[in-house]
């Protein structure tokens, strides 16, 4: 690894201890809009205990 590479993850770090700290807000935030769960189910001919099994083994 170079020292650049290392630098850059360092200072990204740095970036994400000093938000989950609360010392520094987060440069962006997303909130997803409501999900029609069924929808994508019936979307995908998934019944609800295989999405699941899906989501949790991704």
């Amino acid at each position: 690894m170079t020292q650049q590479a290392f630098d850059q993850i360092a200072e990204r770090l740095n970036e994400a201890i000093a938000v989950a700290t609360g010392e520094a807000d987060p440069a962006s935030w997303h909130k997803a809009d409501d999900i029609d769960e069924k929808a994508i189910r019936n979307y995908h001919l998934l019944t609800a205990s295989r999405i699941i099994y899906h989501i949790r083994n991704f």
